[in-house]
C-alpha cells in the first residue's frame, strides 16, 4: 500500500510540494510544465488501474517531483536546442541522484525513496542504478516511467517538436514488457486513445491499424491484473 506519512496534513504536504515546484519553475519552465503533466498523467493511469485514492495521490506528487534534481543541471544543457553529447548526458543523468538527495531531506518521503531511486529502472532489468526487474520495481516507479515517457514524446522539447500520435503509440507498444510494465502501458494506451478523440488529433490509417491489433480497449483487456 502506498501512503504518505500521517505526520503532515494534506495542506502542509502540498505547501512543501508547491515550494519545490516554484523553485523548478524559476529554474526552467519546460521542466516545470513537464513535471506537472507527468503528475497528472500518472494519477490518471493509477485511476485506470483502480488504485486507491492515496496511491493515486502518491503517483501525482512523485510525478510532480520526479525531476526536482534538474535544479542542479546547467541551463545550457536543459535548454540546448540539439541532442546532448556524451559529456552532457553524463551531467544530465546526475539529476536522479540529486533528486534522491533533495527528497531524502523530507522525512515524510523516506518510505518512497525506493520509488525515486527506481525511476530509471526497466521492466526487463536493463535499467539503472540497480538493474531491478519486473515486479521488483516499485509500482509507482513503473507507472511514473511510462507517464514520463508518454509526456516526453507528446510534448515539444527544446530540440524537437512533439512526436506524432502514431509514433507514441508504437513506442509504448514496443516497450511493453521490455522497458515498461505491461499494465502501465495498457493504462497509458487507454489515455492516448481518449486523446485521439479530440478535434485536433491526427489519426492516420496506420495508427488505426496499430489500435486494432494492440488496443486494450478493442481487445477488452482487463487493466486490473497482478501489478
Amino acid at each position: 500500500m502506498i501512503r504518505f506519512s500521517n505526520d503532515y496534513t494534506p495542506e502542509e504536504l502540498m505547501q512543501i510540494v508547491d515550494i519545490c515546484m516554484k523553485a523548478l519553475r524559476s529554474k526552467d519552465m519546460y521542466t516545470f510544465a513537464h513535471s506537472e503533466r507527468v503528475g497528472r498523467i500518472a494519477e490518471q493511469m493509477a485511476a485506470g488501474l483502480q488504485l486507491s485514492n492515496e496511491e493515486m495521490n502518491v503517483c501525482r506528487v512523485l510525478g510532480k517531483l520526479h525531476d526536482i534534481g534538474k535544479l542542479f543541471v546547467p541551463n545550457a544543457i536543459l535548454r540546448k536546442p540539439a541532442s546532448l553529447d556524451e559529456k552532457e548526458w553524463q551531467m544530465m543523468r546526475k539529476h536522479s541522484d540529486d533528486a534522491v538527495r533533495i527528497l531524502s531531506c523530507m522525512h515524510f518521503m523516506g518510505k518512497y525513496m525506493d520509488v525515486v531511486k527506481a525511476l530509471h529502472e526497466r521492466y526487463d532489468g536493463k535499467g539503472y542504478p540497480d538493474g531491478l526487474e519486473g515486479r521488483n520495481i516499485p509500482l509507482a516507479a513503473r507507472i511514473l516511467a511510462v507517464a514520463d515517457s508518454y509526456d516526453a514524446m507528446t510534448s515539444d522539447r527544446p530540440y524537437r517538436k512533439a512526436q506524432p500520435l502514431e509514433y507514441v503509440y508504437a513506442e509504448l507498444v514496443s516497450g511493453r514488457g521490455k522497458q515498461f510494465c505491461p499494465q502501465a502501458v495498457d493504462a497509458a494506451l487507454v489515455l492516448l486513445e481518449k486523446n485521439m478523440r479530440k478535434p485536433y488529433a491526427v489519426v492516420t490509417e496506420s495508427l488505426k491499424k496499430l489500435i486494432e491489433v494492440h488496443s486494450p480497449i478493442a481487445m477488452s483487456l482487463p487493466l486490473i491484473r497482478p501489478l
